[in-house]
């Protein structure tokens, strides 16, 4: 069943991406960020609350329309 963010008034809509192509979920910019941050290695993947997949976000990543970085 697809994510409805209209169910979570406590998220912010604008914060929150449609569908993050990595992690297959809605993503704010902070976990993204911290996606980032993990892909370069400056921090553990245990930040997250997804098993990255370091080979896919290299794939997907760079070319993502919402990475910031």
């Amino acid at each position: 069943m697809p994510f409805d963010i209209a169910s979570k008034p406590e998220l912010e809509i604008d914060t929150y991406f449609d569908c993050c192509p990595l992690a297959n979920r809605p993503m704010c910019e902070g976990e993204c960020y911290d996606v980032q941050m993990v892909r370069g290695r400056f921090v553990s993947k245990h930040i997250l609350d997804f098993e990255l997949d370091r080979e896919k976000a290299d794939r997907l990543c760079p070319s993502c329309p919402f990475n910031q970085l």
